[in-house]
């Protein structure tokens, strides 16, 4: 192991909208000067890893299999970022709701507090609003979707490692920090 390298960086991406996140995540791989790895859990599961004939049969038990599954894959993001990996990732509750009320997951807080490497917020606006939280995947709108993507300031890590006795309350405090900050962008975007 070489732990002389720097932690990866991290793109975390919240948006309204589901649509388009692959192919988000492509091109900025095609433009960025780093090379940043997207790594989600959909690719886990569809690189056939898991044993989806026998979860879908129902002879293996998903909802037992998940917390683990799910507790392995978030606990390998840190090791690659702490290995000197920039990732792009869209952890769980990054979709911003259409009501706004944001409420992340503490994955990606914990992704960056355990690789202790710093965050890049990335906000997708999305017009008109199509594919957001909660939305059926049939109902479009009447015309054509216009997604505007804006990478934002990096995120210093040891900003929020500092403050807290432990990396449990880092965390805490550094997705409440990115709730708020993402709320905050929110709200000047409806008012732009």
């Amino acid at each position: 192991m070489n732990d002389s390298r720097e932690p990866g960086k991290i793109i975390l991406i919240n948006g309204a909208s589901s649509a388009g996140k692959s192919t988000l995540a492509r091109s900025l791989q095609q433009k960025l000067h780093e090379p940043f790895l997207h790594w989600s859990f959909d690719h886990l599961r569809e690189s056939h890893a898991l044993p989806m004939a026998r979860i879908r049969n129902g002879e293996l038990d998903w909802a037992l299999m998940r917390p683990a599954i799910f507790d392995g894959f978030h606990r390998s993001l840190p090791a690659f970022a702490k290995a000197g990996n920039n990732l792009i990732v869209f952890p769980e509750g990054t979709r911003t709701p259409r009501n706004g009320d944001i409420r992340f997951k503490r994955g990606a807080a914990n992704i960056a507090v355990r690789g202790k490497c710093n965050l890049i917020p990335v906000v997708i606006r999305c017009t008109p609003s199509t594919l957001g939280k909660g939305d059926t995947w049939w109902k479009v709108p009447p015309r054509r979707v216009q997604l505007t993507i804006e990478v934002q300031e990096e995120i210093d890590i040891q900003t929020f490692l500092s403050a807290a006795e432990n990396e449990t309350l880092a965390a805490r405090h550094l997705n409440e920090h990115l709730q708020q900050y993402f709320a905050e962008e929110n709200k000047r975007h409806a008012v732009a």
